[in-house]
């Protein structure tokens, strides 16, 4: 493997030359009696395909591939396995658009009956697959169909099948993780004429979580309790793709789900990765059932306060922050009931010297979420919000400026301008826009220092133009004459119009709209 890394670091520098070095001696060696030459011609090809001309590599690959495909029937085990890792590195190059038909449902047999074949031989059939799933950009999101729809089936089958009981992969982690993974990429991609295939996956994929369940009693060590996670870990990545990918239409069996998830963060001890896991896939089926999801908060809310109560869980505490949102973004007023206790445990972690401080910003920004949420009842939070938000901005302000810590303060401006724009938005919807008079001019002052820095990042000035553009519409013309007269807000059009320039896309289009409206609003004088 080591002389295969070496020459696929030298097909990157020595280009097409590296073909006319290497093709010769695979073919003089592919057909060899003797299994390692067979085995080495098939690992020099697969390192030599990404540093030639994609073109010429697309040209080789069409007349070679039907050649590898037949090679995953080969007697050795190990040219086997050789040969599926470079039908990955094919995947990899050559995407589904240059496959031709008659080449794609070999390969999807062979990979088919690779899975049910040795351990490493299935991993590398599993890791083609995903390259195939990953290559399906050119279909539409919403396709009725794709080219991999009438092989779907037949696929998730066989991954499936792979890792059941009794058979190598199940035992082995890499193998099973390598195959679910498979199974998601598949879903990630797949047309809605697969649809009641995922349907089928998704009932299957509950089941096999449900039987995780009662394993939790069963385990001996340390090492049982670890491959246990991984496959509850594996299991969710399915579903949480799974509900991305059919959004509403999954809602047939978001019960289902649900009420196994919680049954699973239940039975999970306090420490157990599958938490974070759970916390994934419900993120999703927020987002697929929003306001619709209201029904699974009671008994859902405790799991999540109790994450938001541990703050030294760094990777747990910020999925939890995260889901907040999500959720306050999914029920909007739902969420109301909620509200206090999310705000109260946010606070609280904001000010913990537990808390990785990367997810502080996550925090900010999820303030402005529960605004949105919640409308004119933010009133309540106000005061302490914008006195948490100002000494961030001074903390910021006094920063020293080396590289991390102004990309850290970026970081932190982002989310104090979504929090800025949530409150704006919040306030303004539950008519109460005349709360935030007292915070407008030290809200314009933040957005000035972030044009006096060099070195803020571009995205900002995106987020300030929104922000603007919410403040105008939400005061009266005039009422805000003086703010939008300072030299920086022309400042700040004229730096947009400069990106829009090198960079044109309707979002910034629109953005920029927005805040000339504001600024022709405002500085109207009254």
């Amino acid at each position: 493997m080591a002389a295969a890394t070496c020459l696929s670091l030298l097909a990157n520098v020595l280009e097409n030359v590296a073909l006319t070095l290497v093709v010769p001696w695979v073919e003089q060696h592919i057909t060899s009696q003797d299994w390692h030459y067979r085995e080495a011609a098939v690992m020099a090809f697969g390192s030599i395909l990404d540093g030639p001309n994609p073109t010429t590599i697309s040209g080789l690959l069409e007349f070679s591939l039907p050649h590898f495909i037949g090679m995953m029937q080969d007697s050795n085990v190990q040219v086997k396995d050789t040969t599926a890792w470079t039908l990955g590195r094919i995947c990899e190059v050559l995407s589904l658009t240059n496959i031709k038909a008659e080449q794609l449902r070999p390969l999807a047999g062979a990979l088919v009956q690779g899975l049910s074949d040795d351990r490493k031989v299935a991993a590398n059939c599993a890791w083609c697959i995903i390259n195939l799933a990953e290559y399906t950009s050119d279909d539409p999101e919403n396709a009725s169909t794709y080219k991999l729809s009438e092989y779907f089936p037949h696929l998730i089958k066989a991954l499936l099948e792979s890792v059941e009981p009794g058979r190598p992969g199940s035992t082995d982690a890499n193998v099973r993780a390598t195959v679910y993974e498979a199974v998601a990429a598949l879903v990630g991609s797949c047309a809605k004429d697969c649809y009641p295939v995922v349907t089928e996956l998704a009932a299957e994929m509950v089941k096999r979580l449900q039987a995780t369940i009662a394993m939790q009693h069963e385990l001996v060590n340390a090492d049982d309790r670890t491959s246990l996670q991984e496959l509850q870990g594996n299991i969710c990545s399915v579903l949480t793709n799974i509900i991305r990918r059919m959004g509403k239409e999954a809602s047939p069996f978001a019960d289902q789900i649900m009420l196994t998830l919680l049954h699973v963060l239940t039975a999970a001890s306090r420490s157990s990765t599958v938490i974070e896991d759970s916390f994934i896939v419900v993120s999703a089926l927020a987002g697929a059932a929003e306001q619709d999801f209201v029904r699974y908060m009671p008994e859902f809310h405790p799991h999540l306060k109790n994450a938001l109560q541990n703050p030294q869980e760094s990777q747990l505490s910020a999925i939890a922050i995260g889901l907040v949102g999500d959720i306050c973004r999914a029920l909007s007023e739902g969420v109301r009931p909620y509200a206090d206790d999310f705000m109260n445990l946010l606070v609280l972690n904001l000010q913990s010297p537990l808390l990785d401080q990367n997810a502080k910003p996550t925090i900010l920004s999820t303030f402005g979420d529960i605004a949105i949420a919640v409308g004119g009842e933010f009133e309540a939070s106000l005061p302490q919000v914008m006195l948490i938000l100002n000494e961030v901005i001074t903390k910021i302000s006094a920063m020293a400026k080396s590289e991390e810590q102004a990309d850290y303060a970026n970081l932190m401006r982002e989310g104090i301008l979504e929090a800025f724009v949530g409150i704006v938005q919040g306030l303004h919807a539950g008519g109460k826009a005349h709360l935030l008079q007292p915070y407008v001019g030290p809200m314009f002052g933040f957005m000035e220092g972030v044009m006096q820095d060099e070195e803020h990042y571009e995205t900002l000035e995106a987020g300030m133009a929104g922000l603007l553009g919410d403040v105008a519409d939400a005061f009266p013309e005039g009422a805000l004459q003086p703010l939008y007269a300072q030299p920086w807000v022309d400042t700040l059009l004229k730096s947009l119009k400069a990106q829009f320039a090198r960079y044109p896309n309707a979002k910034l289009q629109d953005v920029m709209k927005w805040l000339r409206v504001g600024v022709k609003k405002q500085k109207i004088v009254r």
